[in-house]
């Protein structure tokens, strides 16, 4: 590509300023993404009857015209919350930042190169049977006769000149061709792929795909080379920026144990040297893409309310009770905070176990039975309430003099993602 016409001055400079880290799982840079909110989506964490409800998918919708409409991840819209469904996802691998982190890679990306791919999924930080796996896609490879080549699919791609263009871009025109799905992050015990299951049995716990490794007698009947072959138009428009198409996952309830911790997937570019892709090609550069955490309860949940009072109750009569509904009946331990912010600017936060559906308490009550951070009371008078928890809530404030009453519902509902 014709950034190799840079690569001189870029190694000097790497000589000059620090040496060059070359990982033995590839070159690693940070994966561009097109995601247009803050913050890591949320999936559902299936129990009992809502165990096998289907994949998710982190990518746009190919093709769509709402391509940011997405499949899988949580909507609670009805709860106060955000439907996660619904962004601009993408994983883009910058080919470029691959390079200038390590410039010998300027000579594998070059028209007529072949390079193939690996995914791998991650809980936690961890790639391992940690119950989430790839879900079957509905795309299988084929061979020269149209029959389904099995525990296979094809993984799409498309290259542009930006990260914008790949985002702006609703289809994938090109493929890194056939992929199989492996057990192990190694890509060396091939996994029989399966619809989402609550307890999939352990030869259908997929968590990797590779570009597909021909054999003998299947090399004669695939149709054409697998992997991607850079083409002249990638490298005369420096089309170094490449769209990916992460396939479709699902979280079984073997990942109870990870409930609010992160699913990554981990992109590897495979150099197959001219060679077929092969299961022995060495990652030449890699990226980790947030994908998701688990479970639509695993965030922080919140409401506020701008005018509160406190402690003029003997002076004036007058103060401010706080109802707390969990809307949630998953949450096996719901805790509420509530953080008090005075007239001083002054915060003071304390927390309580929700003991029912619906919790109501006077402020002043909770200011001598609660125990709060940093010790002591806020200034009297009126104050900003900010009331937080681990589940979907809603609720009211009520002010009242003991004889007359007015409520008002939250200024806002939302969540804080982890």
């Amino acid at each position: 590509m014709k950034i190799r016409n840079v690569v001189g001055l870029i190694a000097l400079a790497m000589v000059v300023l620090t040496s060059v880290s070359v990982y033995a799982a590839g070159t690693v840079v940070t994966c561009p993404t097109c995601k247009d909110d803050s913050g890591v989506r949320h999936v559902n964490l299936p129990t009992g009857a809502q165990c096998a409800t289907g994949a998710f998918d982190f990518d746009n919708t190919p093709g769509a015209i709402n391509f940011g409409t997405h499949v899988g991840y949580c909507n609670n819209i009805a709860t106060g919350g955000v439907d996660d469904n619904v962004a601009n996802y993408r994983a883009v691998m910058a080919v470029c930042d691959c390079i200038t982190a390590n410039p010998s890679l300027s000579s594998r990306f070059d028209a007529g190169d072949s390079v193939g791919i690996r995914m791998t999924i991650m809980v936690d930080g961890v790639a391992a049977d940690r119950g989430v796996y790839w879900a079957n896609s509905g795309i299988t490879g084929v061979d020269i006769n149209g029959s389904a080549i099995p525990n296979t699919t094809t993984v799409a791609m498309d290259t542009h000149t930006s990260k914008a263009n790949v985002c702006a871009d609703p289809s994938y025109d090109k493929s890194f061709g056939i992929a199989r799905y492996y057990l192990d992050a190694a890509a060396t015990k091939v996994a029989t792929i399966t619809t989402p299951k609550c307890s999939p049995a352990a030869s259908e716990r997929a968590i990797s795909l590779q570009t597909y490794p021909l054999t003998d007698t299947e090399a004669p009947t695939v149709a054409g080379a697998q992997g991607y072959t850079i083409d002249i138009g990638d490298e005369n428009l420096d089309r170094s920026y490449w769209g990916i198409d992460i396939p479709p996952m699902y979280v079984s309830s073997n990942a109870a144990a990870y409930e609010g911790k992160k699913i990554q997937v981990k992109i590897e570019i495979l150099d197959a040297a001219g060679n077929t892709i092969c299961a022995s090609c060495t990652p030449i550069c890699e990226c980790t893409i947030d994908i998701a955490i688990i479970g639509c309860s695993s965030g922080t949940f919140c409401m506020t309310f701008p005018y509160v009072v406190t402690q003029i109750g003997d002076s004036t009569g007058w103060s401010t009770g706080i109802a707390v509904a969990n809307m949630q009946k998953d949450v096996t331990s719901p805790v509420v905070t509530f953080t008090i912010t005075d007239s001083e600017g002054k915060a003071f936060t304390a927390s309580q176990s929700m003991t029912k559906t619906v919790n109501a308490w006077m402020l002043d009550d909770i200011l001598d039975s609660w125990t709060w951070t940093p010790a002591g009371l806020p200034a009297p008078g009126p104050a900003f309430l900010k009331v937080s928890g681990n589940f979907w809530m809603d609720g009211y404030q009520f002010m009242t003099d003991g004889n007359f009453g007015a409520g008002t519902q939250p200024r806002q509902n939302c969540v804080i993602q982890d």
